[in-house]
């Protein structure tokens, strides 16, 4: 039996249940020898322990059984409803029968002692995912977290809700997100977590659970045929600290958040620990001294975060390169063409552009620059007759605007640092200008390389690396008959990452569909409320004020007030369903009045996007990271027509539709397939929905099939244009 189920016995039984000692207070010359061992009085605590003739499995099912009656009266009277006498009855037998675990007769499904105490890493090819959930007065928290072999962080999230569920339905349902957090993952191999026995044991014999609840755990299991192989493991609490903080942030914040590796800083501590006690095989006593030190958590926080944080799943490969070649050595130092070509794939650089600084090593100066300046000079009062362009030790560099003389051009210049995605326009993928540096060396040998690189692209995301000397550059001449080449040349790598960028998201996901009535808005406060108190209300008069659009030196945002306050929204909507084909409609939502994003991009990751048909109105380019997965793909607008997505307002938004290809392997609208696993706008990920909130098929619906589609059209003809209007005052802002 449970510890507190005994307690219990022990509360109701010393003085209640009619043992002969108890029947000998109230009637005379009654005898009080226990009438099987006649060997002494019948107490309670004879009768439990010390008689072996008592059935111990009888009268565990029988205390176990008044448990969870009182535990029901409870509940009617404090919660003002009971739950129907066979789900008592099949929750206590479930309940007696998860926890003879010590019965030498039966082999143990969960081991009585934990061995080890903290987080274990998974085996390599596996990622495991912890579950977790709490039950307190009419509400519910949610706690799911998905980690690697590493110990890294690879998605997870937390939700809050107002309903009466009982503990093991509330860790059923955070077992279901969980699941679909891993599809989210692709994931082929899992291990499934939880500290919940009950949870465990059901998921494992649920082929010969009989019960109501072992038959919605049966149905919630029909998700396992998606992965490979998944292990379902019971451990202590005290391995589960990571999902408890969870859920205590979903009590604390009242809403919904799903992170990939940007995980809340509330957690940071107990994901490091967990790490690093795992790298170096440390106790878990030693590690909690160690880690009371504020400084040790700092250096291991960014020792761990080049490799954790800028590491996108979806541009596994994007970067900026900066190349730095020098094309000639001078009397005191040498001139260098600086190329920044941006090879990441849908995240660009967008007004007001670029800010490159880094550190000169020695006591260099810049004489004079092509195709950028610096922002500052600094005091270069030491020298006389020519003053050098800048003489700061950092300096800090920015493109020309547009339309300056041709004698302070440079190729690829002067677009006011605004740089497309290699994916969308390779062309307009890269800039450049030219530097002289002097005070320098003069040669390859004496030549002294920059460091400390920074890159504002054109906030904060971005982590540089090292200057790295690599073969000098080839160039071809105009006529293409004659190669030359650089005197030296130095790259220097930043990579993006969307933890460093920014707290909160910058976008969230909204959804519908033509089979069920209900919108799923955005998340409450999905990107942050702070913008709250300083929101626009639509439709106001502010909303007209003259000069609401000019942007800020700061570029700090103005947002239209909303309930998720993000200041872009996409909505997803699951639009018909043909015998061959299904159409969705994506519109994308500005509610900022002081930016228009130019040369957007749209990511979306769902496995239908291999037979994507037609897309009306958006420019569209599949994304293939990985050779034998062809599951993303970019939207972008065409160009002259809706590249420019416009200010907060009327014209602020832009919308397509999307045409694809059923697969009869995978094709279905249950368990909210028909929506995206990841969305990013501009590069950066959006905050979906909770999976639980994602329009639902309703049980009375058919299964929306090839042979049998619940709006059932011919196919569409290809070139026909549709309708592009969509209702956004439908849709909860």
């Amino acid at each position: 039996m449970l510890p507190k189920i005994k307690v219990f016995s022990w509360r109701i039984g010393h003085d209640i249940l009619p043992t002969y000692i108890n029947i000998a207070r109230i009637r005379q010359n009654f005898s009080t020898t226990y009438p099987r061992c006649k060997n002494s009085d019948e107490t309670l605590l004879y009768a439990l322990k010390e008689c072996l003739k008592l059935d111990y499995n009888a009268i565990a099912d029988f205390f176990t059984l008044l448990w969870n009656y009182w535990n029901n009266k409870n509940k009617m009277v404090f919660q003002g409803k009971d739950d129907p006498t066979m789900v008592v009855w099949d929750r206590a037998q479930t309940l007696s029968k998860d926890f003879r675990i010590f019965n030498l007769n039966e082999p143990p499904m969960i081991p009585p002692t934990p061995v080890c105490k903290g987080w274990k890493k998974p085996p390599n090819d596996f990622i495991k995912i912890n579950v977790y959930a709490v039950v307190l007065n009419g509400y519910v928290g949610y706690g799911d977290i998905a980690r690697d072999t590493n110990g890294f962080v690879l998605a997870g999230c937390y939700g809050f809700a107002i309903k009466a569920l009982d503990a093991i339905r509330a860790e059923l349902e955070t077992l279901t997100m969980g699941l679909n957090l891993a599809s989210k993952l692709n994931a082929p191999k899992l291990i499934m977590e939880s500290d919940s026995a009950t949870l465990i044991n059901k998921v494992k014999k649920r082929d010969q659970d009989v019960s109501i609840l072992g038959r919605y755990v049966k149905k919630e299991c029909m998700a396992l045929r998606n992965f490979e192989l998944v292990h379902f493991n019971w451990i202590d609490r005290s391995n589960n600290e990571a999902t408890d903080l969870l859920c205590k942030l979903a009590f604390k914040n009242k809403c919904n958040l799903f992170f990939n590796l940007g995980y809340p800083s509330e957690i940071h501590n107990v994901i490091i620990r967990d790490a690093i006690k795992q790298e170096l095989g440390t106790s878990l006593n030693i590690l909690k001294q160690e880690m009371k030190s504020i400084c040790g958590l700092v250096v291991l926080f960014f020792v761990m975060l080049p490799h954790a944080a800028a590491y996108d799943p979806l541009d596994p490969t994007g970067n900026i390169t900066i190349k730095w070649d020098v094309v000639s050595w001078t009397a005191d130092g040498y001139v260098a063409s600086v190329t920044m070509s941006n090879f990441q794939m849908y995240r660009s650089i967008v007004s007001p552009g670029w800010t490159l600084g880094w550190q000169w090593a020695k006591k260099e100066v810049i004489w004079s620059m092509v195709g950028a300046q610096t922002t500052e000079q600094g005091d270069c009062s030491k020298f006389k007759g020519n003053v050098p362009h800048c003489c700061l030790r950092k300096p800090v560099v920015v493109d020309l605007l547009p339309g300056v003389p041709y004698n302070q051009q440079f190729s690829n210049c002067c677009k006011a640092g605004v740089v497309s995605a290699w994916g969308q326009d390779p062309s307009s993928s890269v800039s450049a200008f030219q530097v002289s540096v002097g005070v320098a060396g003069t040669s390859n040998k004496t030549v002294k390389l920059p460091m400390n690189f920074t890159l504002l692209g054109p906030g904060l995301g971005y982590t540089c690396g090292p200057a790295k000397v690599v073969p000098s550059t080839v160039y071809l001449t105009a006529d293409y008959r004659r190669k030359t080449q650089a005197l030296m040349t130095w790259n220097v790598t930043c990579t993006y990452s969307q933890f460093l960028a920014a707290k909160n998201p910058k976008c969230c996901v909204s959804f519908s569909s033509f089979y069920n009535q209900s919108i799923t808005p955005c998340p409450k406060c999905a990107c942050g409320c702070q913008n709250k108190n300083n929101c626009v209300v639509s439709d106001s008069k502010q909303a007209h004020k003259k000069g609401i659009n000019t942007p800020r030196k700061d570029n700090a945002p103005l947002l239209q007030c909303t309930h998720h306050m993000c200041p872009i929204r996409v909505h997803w909507h699951v639009k018909l369903n043909y015998k061959d084909y299904w159409r969705v409609k994506i519109a994308v939502t500005n509610f900022n009045y002081r930016m228009n994003y130019t040369q957007w991009t749209l990511v979306a990751q769902h496995p239908n996007l291999n037979a994507v048909t037609q897309v009306f109105s958006f420019d569209y380019k599949p994304l293939v990271p990985y050779e034998a997965i062809n599951d993303t793909g970019m939207f972008y607008g065409m160009k002259f027509y809706n590249d420019l997505l416009m200010e907060a307002g009327p014209q602020g938004n832009v919308q397509s539709e999307v045409l694809l290809r059923k697969n009869k392997d995978t094709f279905t609208f249950k368990h909210g397939w028909a929506f995206p696993r990841k969305v990013y706008f501009n590069g950066d990920e959006c905050l979906l929905p909770p999976p639980d909130a994602y329009p639902f098929l309703p049980n009375s619906a058919k299964d929306l099939s090839f042979d049998n589609p619940s709006r059932l059209f011919p196919s569409p003809s290809l070139n026909r244009k549709v309708s592009l209007s969509i209702h956004l005052g439908d849709l909860i802002s």
